[in-house]
């Protein structure tokens, strides 16, 4: 049988020019995109998204966008890690190629020396708070953010089968203590549960830290249907200072819908056992407000009820802003990242 020919110098320069155009196609899209959301003309290939403004509502519109015009799958923290339109495109590329590492579950959020901090996602299911407070905080400890499961059929049932998945996933990439955990809202309550899960298991954790972290006390009992949550919307909107966005979108999404998931495992979960060591807080100054805690059937508590729940000293730093506030550029997510920076300054000492 005769050997295929060689391919002529010309037809590999030929193929080489369709990939080059092919890749300059995906970038010109992934540009387009991110300007008509930003609101931006001649958007350079290398500008941050994040700088120029760009938030998780906006983001979760790109992802969205991107998945429907490339027909890949994009994952919401992936994304929140792809920085630039190069980057982002660069991610396309390697999705239609099929050369895309699976992903693990977590995401780095910045990179560092020594035991990474496992940051567990607020409600909602998103990262990209994390992704913004870091650039805001000193460098030092690796941070990795775990990412909500993305299958509805395949989500825990309950706040410690959410946990116990999560502490299977760290332990995949650290086996051993000691651990370092912590979370915004929600997410500081599931790294409170994963703290315990993983004392019973004999191991270490040397550091539980919460941002604005609710209570248990403040979701004992009245649980809301479907139908009522649908209600809270307009509050929860108004109160996390979300605007111009149709709740109908974020349902499509399936954001709301995790929200609401996450609220009922807050609901059906108390703590079995206190926490045997220290607790990090960083607390909001202002006051969340009557009317949503009143929506989502929330009782207001005192933040310092944490100290019940734990062996050791709760450590509290005022940050500037209220529950949701707290994050808003400027002033308020400055003093967040530099509280956040001495919280971590003792174990970025590594080497």
């Amino acid at each position: 049988m005769a050997a295929a020919p060689a391919a002529t110098p010309a037809a590999e320069a030929a193929e080489i020019a369709a990939d080059e155009a092919a890749d300059d196609q995906v970038l010109e899209r992934v540009l387009a995109l991110l300007e008509q959301g930003l609101g931006i003309d001649q958007l350079a290939p290398d500008d941050d998204f994040y700088e120029l403004g760009g938030d998780s509502m906006l983001a979760v519109e790109i992802v969205t966008a991107l998945r429907d015009l490339f027909g890949v799958e994009v994952d919401v923290d992936e994304f929140a890690g792809l920085r630039t339109p190069d980057e982002m495109a660069a991610h396309i590329r390697a999705a239609l190629a099929g050369t895309s590492a699976a992903h693990s579950g977590i995401t780095a959020v910045r990179k560092g020396t020594g035991t990474p901090v496992y940051l567990v996602p607020p409600a909602g299911g998103t990262n990209f708070l994390y992704f913004r407070l870091a650039d805001q905080t000193a460098p030092g400890v690796p941070l990795r953010a775990l990412s909500f499961p993305g299958d509805a059929a395949l989500r825990p049932a309950t706040l410690r089968e959410l946990a116990a998945l999560y502490v299977e996933w760290i332990r995949r990439e650290q086996p051993q203590g000691p651990y370092r955990l912590g979370g915004y809202s929600f997410g500081g309550n599931v790294a409170f549960e994963m703290a315990l899960q993983l004392q019973r298991a004999g191991e270490q954790v040397e550091l539980l830290l919460m941002l604005d972290t609710h209570v248990p006390e403040t979701y004992v009992g009245g649980h809301l249907d479907a139908e009522e949550f649908e209600a809270v919307f307009p509050v929860l909107f108004e109160a996390a200072a979300v605007r111009g966005v149709d709740p109908r979108m974020l349902r499509e999404r399936g954001f709301l819908d995790v929200w609401q998931h996450n609220h009922d495992l807050l609901k059906g979960y108390y703590p079995d056992r206190r926490f045997d060591g220290d607790l990090v807080l960083l607390q909001a100054e202002e006051p969340e407000g009557n009317a949503l805690l009143d929506a989502l059937r929330m009782n207001p508590r005192d933040k310092s009820l944490w100290g019940a729940h734990i062996t050791g000293h709760l450590v509290v730093e005022k940050v500037p802003g209220d529950h949701f506030s707290m994050f808003d550029e400027g002033d308020r997510i400055a003093r967040l990242g530099a509280a956040l920076g001495s919280a971590l300054a003792p174990y970025g000492q590594e080497g």
